[in-house]
């Protein structure tokens, strides 16, 4: 593996090949275990999930329909 830094910016550069994949383990232990073995640095991030309910843009713009005789104190 080679590293490099540029002179202008100071940003380095690497030629390592595993850190330009993608590689898939079974378990966050297994994960941790090969970055200890292979001598890696690691960071665990947990996913985050947003709930949202898909709909069309037209749904922003449909009318409610006419109110209840009971909502309106006439």
């Amino acid at each position: 593996m080679s590293v490099w830094k540029t002179n202008y910016t100071g940003w380095t550069y690497s030629n390592d090949s595993v850190s330009k994949r993608n590689i898939y383990f079974s378990s966050l232990e297994n994960a941790i275990h090969y970055c200890n073995i292979m001598g890696l640095g690691y960071d665990v991030e947990y996913p985050k999930f947003k709930y949202t309910i898909r709909r069309s843009y037209a749904d922003n713009f449909k009318w409610p329909g006419d109110p209840n005789k009971e909502d309106t104190d006439c």
